[in-house]
Order: C-alpha cells, then structure tokens, then sequence
C-alpha cells in the first residue's frame, strides 16, 4: 500500500504553491494529448491493485469514474488544466482502496448511491443536450421554410 500512497501523492499532491497543492498529474496534463493519455495509464495502477486486493466492483467502478472523468476533462485545453489541480482522482481513489479494505460494505454503498447520481446526471445532460439540438434544428428549419 505504501507504493500506492506515494504514487498517489506524486500524482495529485507533491507540489505546493500558496495554498494550493498539485502533481504530476496537472503538470503532465499540460502536454497535449499524450499527457493526459500517460496520466491516465498511472492512474490505472491504483485501479488495477485495488482490482487485485480483491475489492469489490462496484468500486472498482466508481474508481474507474473518478480516471475516466479525470481523464475527459483533463484533455480539454486549459479548463482542464485547472480541473485537474483540483479533482485528485488519484488521492479519491487512494480512499476509496483504503475504505474499501477497512470498511467494505459501507465503501460499496456510498459507491453505489455516487454512480447512480452520475448516472442520472448523465441522462439528464443528455436529454438536455438533445433537447438544445432539436431545438436549434427545429429553428433553423423554421428560419429557412
């Protein structure tokens, strides 16, 4: 466990300026393309030896959200600079594989109730987003008949 808090902290923590901490992750995160891609992968390591400890997938999952949403919005230029100073996947992740070895069952729960509120956050962005498109479809339509 100690090479999966030291890697977590190189990642999210290890630098400080002022008040505000970061890592490699928001540094890497600066070369276009790729350094998300490389950040995402060492990520990936933490998610993998939860996965071996025998954690549960549900989260498993949860952390496999956490990289996911650190990785796509971490790939849009500057905004996701910024996100990535403050997301720390990698530092939620460090406890959520240790919550879930000492406390599984609760660890598995609050995971489950976060992945359905994503979820439904997700459908919700969707329609929302279906609904801004046929609309802009249905004006121009409009506009041109």
């Amino acid at each position: 466990m100690k090479d999966i808090k030291k890697l977590s902290e190189t990642l999210d923590t290890k630098f400080k300026i002022g008040p505000i901490r970061f890592g490699l992750d928001s540094l890497i995160g600066f070369v276009p393309g790729i350094g998300d891609v490389i950040s995402s992968l060492l990520s990936l390591y933490i998610v993998f030896r939860a996965f071996m400890s025998g954690l549960d997938v549900v989260i498993i999952f949860r952390m496999l959200v956490n990289v996911l949403i650190d990785t796509v919005i971490g790939s849009i230029p500057l905004v996701g600079d910024v996100f990535d100073i403050f997301w720390k996947s990698n530092q939620k992740n460090l406890r959520l594989f240790e919550n879930g070895l000492k406390y599984p069952l609760k660890t598995k729960k609050y995971s489950k109730i976060t992945l359905i509120t994503i979820a439904l956050l997700a459908v919700f962005f969707l329609i929302t987003v279906i609904y801004l498109i046929t609309t802009i479809i249905l004006k121009f339509i409009e506009f041109i008949f």
